[in-house]
């Protein structure tokens, strides 16, 4: 080593002793980098990783759940009841509803003798094909206004719906309702029967449709909404309905 030491010239180990110290420059630069790096992150843990944010997604749910609310609270309902026959299965039309323009036969069977007199019907008569006694539907949702026992007219119930409207079921045997009750149409309310008021018929209904001015041939009312049976606007029935 020092041979080859005296063998070299001032510059030649000048030039070494240059390298030496870049050399000693770059690793101590690599050195410090390293331990910059381990400084700022310690062993065995990893980065925290940041969840993303659920308040957007709160707030679209709590709209979209409003708009639906909003949206329930304006719905115009799809459906509308129509006038039901009260009895279901066969039946004949024993009794009509007087009409002036009727024919003639159709007229008569509409003429009621009570006695020695004679009353125009405002009502229709319905027996079953046998004439066998049958249950007596309610023609609309509603609720049960009377139940009357009368020894001309059999029992009676009156039911009253939206628009003042009322259906009445009449020469029945018995009553299934009380007063106060809310029935459904198409629910049970009675069992026909006989009255004196129209002693020729056997076991019937005597169904009125009618408001407390008025009667409608039930005929006619049949199939239709109330708002077509009373002929009242819209705007009054979303009033009532409100």
């Amino acid at each position: 080593m020092k041979k080859w030491l005296k063998s070299l010239s001032k510059e030649q180990i000048q030039r070494y002793v240059f390298v030496g110290l870049l050399v000693l420059v770059f690793v101590a630069f690599f050195v410090s980098l390293s331990i910059a790096s381990n400084s700022e992150r310690k062993p065995g843990t990893n980065d925290p990783i940041e969840n993303p944010s659920n308040d957007n997604n709160n707030n679209n749910d709590n709209q979209n759940n409003n708009n639906n609310n909003d949206n329930q609270n304006n719905e115009v309902p799809q459906t509308i009841e129509k006038l039901g026959m009260p009895i279901e299965g066969d039946f004949v039309v024993v009794r009509k509803y007087y009409d002036m323009d009727d024919s003639k036969e159709e007229q008569e069977l509409s003429v009621i003798q009570f006695g020695k007199r004679y009353y125009t019907s405002n009502g229709l008569g319905l027996s079953s094909k046998d004439n066998s006694e049958f249950n007596v539907l309610a023609a609309l949702s509603g609720e049960v206004v009377s139940v009357d026992e009368s020894p001309i007219y059999g029992t009676v119930v009156t039911i009253k719906h939206e628009q003042e409207l009322y259906t009445e079921y009449g020469s029945l045997s018995k009553s299934l309702v009380t007063v106060g009750a809310t029935v459904k149409q198409g629910d049970v309310i009675g069992v026909s029967g006989v009255c004196e008021y129209d002693s020729t018929l056997q076991s019937h209904v005597y169904f009125k449709v009618m408001t407390k001015s008025k009667t409608y041939n039930p005929e006619d009312a049949i199939g239709k909404t109330i708002l077509e049976v009373t002929k009242c606007t819209q705007n009054e029935l979303q009033e009532i309905m409100m």
